[in-house]
C-alpha cells in the first residue's frame, strides 16, 4: 500500500465518521458497511489493510484467518516455536474457539490467567484485543476478571487475536465507541492497556533492546 492510498483510506473513513483532519467529529460511530460509495473499498477491509501496514513498521507479525481456521493456526504457531506452556485470557470468545482445551490436550501446561507466578514461567500469553487502532497499529486491552494484563505483559511472546470488526480507524473512534458502551468515564476499566509493538527499552546511548520490560515478540491474528 502506498502512502497516498493509505491516506485516501483514512480520509474516506474520517469523512464517513463526519470528522475533519483535526479529529473533531459529529458522529463517533462508523458508517454502516452498505453506506459506502460505489467502488469504495469496504470499511472493515480498508481498516484491516491500514492496520496491517502499521504493524509491519513496528516489529510485529500479522496473520489472517477465518474463525474456523483460528484453532489450526494457533496450534501450528505454538508447535513451530516449541512452546511447552501458556496462559490465556478466560473470555467467552476465546473459550468458544476451544484453544485452551486443544493446547492442554496436546500436552502443554496452562497457567491460569490470574496466576502471576505461573504466567512468569510460560512461553506465550494469548489474549484477545478488545479493539485495534488502524492508524497506529495499536492494540487496546480492557482489563477485567479473567482478562488480567499480566497475560499480555509477562510471557516472552504475546499472541493477540483481534476480530476484524473491532478494528477502528483512530483514537477518536475508540473514544466514541467506549462512550457509547459505558455510562460514564469512571465506568471504563481503570487498567486500559495500549500496546504498539513489542517491548522496547533504550539506554542513555539510545541502544534499543526488545523484550526487557515486556514481551520480546508480538504477533497479531486478525479474524474475519
Amino acid at each position: 500500500m502506498t502512502a497516498d492510498s493509505r491516506e485516501e483510506i483514512l480520509h474516506r473513513i474520517r469523512k464517513g465518521l463526519g470528522k475533519g483532519e483535526g479529529g473533531e467529529g459529529k458522529d463517533p460511530y462508523p458508517p454502516e458497511p452498505g453506506s459506502s460509495s460505489a467502488g469504495a473499498e469496504p470499511y472493515g477491509d480498508g481498516l484491516a489493510r491500514v492496520f496491517e501496514e502499521s504493524l509491519s513498521g513496528i516489529d510485529t507479525s500479522v496473520y489472517r484467518a477465518g474463525r474456523d481456521g483460528v484453532l489450526e493456526f494457533v496450534t501450528g504457531f505454538i508447535k513451530e516455536r516449541g512452546v511447552k506452556s501458556f496462559s490465556i485470557w478466560e473470555t467467552e470468545y476465546l473459550e468458544s474457539l476451544g484453544i485452551a482445551e486443544s493446547l492442554e490436550g496436546g500436552g502443554l501446561d496452562i497457567a491460569p490467567a490470574e496466576d502471576k507466578a505461573g504466567i512468569a514461567g510460560t512461553g506465550i500469553g494469548i489474549t484477545e484485543a478488545d479493539y485495534a487502532i488502524a492508524d497506529t497499529g495499536s492494540l487496546v486491552l480492557l482489563s477485567a476478571p479473567g482478562k488480567p494484563r499480566g497475560v499480555s505483559l509477562i510471557p516472552p511472546v504475546h499472541l493477540a487475536i483481534v476480530r476484524k470488526e473491532n478494528i477502528l480507524s483512530d483514537m477518536w473512534e475508540l473514544f466514541g465507541v467506549l462512550n457509547g458502551i459505558y455510562e460514564s468515564h469512571d465506568a471504563i476499566p481503570a487498567c486500559t492497556t495500549f500496546i504498539t509493538g513489542p517491548s522496547r527499552t533504550a539506554d542513555i546511548e539510545l541502544n534499543l533492546t526488545l523484550g526487557v520490560h515486556g514481551p520480546k515478540e508480538l504477533h497479531v491474528l486478525i479474524v474475519s
